[in-house]
């Protein structure tokens, strides 16, 4: 058992005050989204489009009898597209405003950050992702962007998505 100095903290202890991350891959570029939103992770699967949806939407798929919209969060980003890999994942994410898939390059791996490990946004040209982001999480010599899914989740005016009466996606099961 490893020795604790009097007055601090188990390491246990430290990581219970973090915040969960799961940390993704767009390019080169490590994100994050809050751990408590996923529902899932998945490899795709054939996803439907949807005529007339904004450009990032790659289209639905079905997702044990429910119907999951799915974005590229490439494409919304500003960034080149890029074809689908052994490593592409979509991550399900479940919120008061309903479900999504978010197309990733790659999922890495879980991170803890304290609110001290986290800045600010910085104040940047580019106001298309600018506003998507919550902050930087500083993790060894590496930076996390921190995506506030939320305001991504409502940027999306998908048909159908006043399904639930309540103008919501139906949450995922």
């Amino acid at each position: 058992m490893p020795y604790i100095r009097p007055g601090s903290r188990s390491p246990e202890a430290l990581k219970a005050d973090k915040q969960k991350y799961l940390a993704f891959f767009l390019a080169q570029e490590k994100y994050g989204i809050k751990l408590e939103l996923v529902k899932e992770i998945i490899r795709p699967l054939f996803i439907t489009s949807i005529p007339g949806a904004a450009q990032d939407v790659l289209g639905v798929m079905n997702l044990r009898g429910h119907v999951i919209p799915v974005a590229n969060l490439r494409i919304k980003f500003g960034m080149p597209e890029h074809p689908f890999t052994d490593d592409t994942r979509i991550i399900i994410v479940d919120s008061d405003d309903g479900g999504m898939g978010f197309n990733v390059d790659r999922v890495d791996d879980m991170v803890f950050l304290s609110s001290g490990e986290i800045d600010e946004t910085p104040n940047f040209d580019v106001a298309i992702i600018r506003d998507y982001i919550q902050g930087i999480g500083k993790i060894d010599l590496r930076s996390l962007i921190i995506l506030e899914v939320e305001k991504i989740l409502a940027s999306y005016d998908l048909p159908g998505k006043e399904v639930a009466g309540n103008g919501a996606i139906p949450s995922i099961p």
